[in-house]
């Protein structure tokens, strides 16, 4: 376990003793079971904050390895996720506003510390995210492509759900599925797109 897992003993100490803790509290707590959930996502997600390596590798480049002559192509058409409220926080610099934007969303972790929700873990969409994702959506249903070529408007036909061979897939974090579910809803009120929810599409990065 040590070695598999990158741990050293005081760390799997610490978790034990949290873990005597979190079993006496969870016996004599209604809501125990989901605040030592808590307690445990918070344990590990600063462990690999502060631990994680892996916000730097080794690119291996494998291009040319995988082409010959019967490699067909396939088009991927990348849509941003729209701001969360980690973004809200952390990717907006550190100037004084920095921690008028963290004490409010500590305030909103507080409050729904008792519950599975949270504004750090897995973070959903803020305001501003929800209006980005509805402003792609509005472009897929009535934006007008004036462009002459015809790949554009292929993409854009593939977009607003009128491509039989057109594949939606998202990763299974909770801003990209949302940004999915509003941005490719259709025009008559109705998700007319299957949209596969794929982890192993998930970010790797500690962010």
């Amino acid at each position: 376990l040590n070695q598999n897992m990158g741990l050293s003993w005081s760390d799997i100490f610490s978790f034990l003793a949290c873990s005597l803790v979190g079993g006496y509290f969870v016996a004599f707590t209604p809501q125990g079971i989901i605040i030592w959930e808590k307690i445990t996502m918070y344990f590990i997600g600063f462990h690999n904050l502060l631990l994680s390596k892996d916000s730097k590798w080794k690119e291996q480049l494998d291009t040319d390895l995988i082409k010959d002559k019967y490699t067909k192509s396939k088009r991927i058409i990348f849509i941003r996720h729209g701001e969360s409220t980690w973004n809200e926080v952390f990717n907006k610099g550190f100037g004084p506003s920095f921690f008028y934007r963290l004490s409010k969303e500590l305030v909103k972790e507080i409050m729904l510390f008792p519950s599975r929700d949270s504004v750090f873990f897995d973070s959903p969409l803020n305001a501003e995210g929800i209006q980005q994702a509805k402003e792609v959506h509005e472009f897929i249903t009535k934006g007008q492509i004036n462009s002459v070529q015809d790949q554009v408007k292929k993409d854009y036909q593939a977009l607003s759900g009128h491509s039989t061979s057109a594949v939606f897939v998202t990763s299974n974090l909770r801003r990209a599925i949302q940004t999915a579910a509003i941005a490719l809803w259709g025009p008559s009120g109705k998700n007319t797109q299957k949209i596969k929810i794929l982890s192993c599409l998930q970010e790797i990065s500690r962010n």
